[in-house]
């Protein structure tokens, strides 16, 4: 997520509200390989100057497509 609060997913930079379609088609991904969306893990990488809210968006929208498994990381810039 970077810090205007956009989600890179493969290659595209999107909303939050637009992760929506993204996250079903990889649910039907998933599904073609036996696997439900709790199975999965999330690896949210979020710039660290993102909003907790706008991380805990992401992360809400996740769980409501019924994934589960989380993984979060943040980063800053080095100081120097």
């Amino acid at each position: 997520m970077t810090n205007d609060a956009k989600v890179l997913f493969n290659t595209e930079y999107v909303t939050i509200e637009s992760m929506a379609k993204f996250l079903d088609i990889e649910i039907s991904l998933l599904r073609r390989q036996h696997k439900s969306p709790a199975q999965a893990n999330v690896i949210i990488r979020a710039d660290g100057s993102v909003p907790t809210g706008q991380v805990q968006k992401l992360i809400k929208l996740c769980q409501e497509k019924q994934f589960e498994r989380f993984a979060l990381r943040a980063k800053q810039a080095e100081k120097k």
